[in-house]
C-alpha cells in the first residue's frame, strides 16, 4: 500500500496545513476519493482539531498530535456523543 505523498518527508511538511493539504491532495489524486468522502474527511477532521485547540488551549502542532494519549481521544469521542452526534 502506497503511503501517502510527502506526508513522511519532514523537511517537505513543516506544518499541520500543510500536511493536510497533502493529504487531501494525495486523497484526490492518488485515492481518487469521491467530493462527498473528501467533505466527510474535512468535517471530521476540522472537528477534531477544533476539540484539539479547546482541550490544548492553542492550535494543535505536530508535537501536540504526537503527545496525544488514548484519554485525549475518548475525550474526543465523548465530546461528540455529548453535542449528539452519533457513537460510530
Amino acid at each position: 500500500m502506497a503511503e501517502p505523498s510527502g506526508l513522511t518527508n519532514a523537511e517537505t511538511i513543516t506544518d499541520l496545513t500543510s500536511a493536510v493539504s497533502a493529504w487531501r491532495q494525495w486523497l484526490t489524486s492518488e485515492k481518487r476519493a469521491s467530493g462527498h468522502t473528501l467533505s466527510a474527511y474535512e468535517r471530521d477532521l476540522e472537528q477534531f482539531l477544533d476539540f484539539l485547540q479547546d482541550h490544548l488551549g492553542a492550535t494543535p502542532g505536530f508535537s501536540d498530535l504526537a503527545a496525544l494519549k488514548p484519554a485525549d481521544f475518548r475525550g474526543y469521542l465523548a465530546r461528540r456523543v455529548s453535542k449528539g452526534y452519533a457513537k460510530t
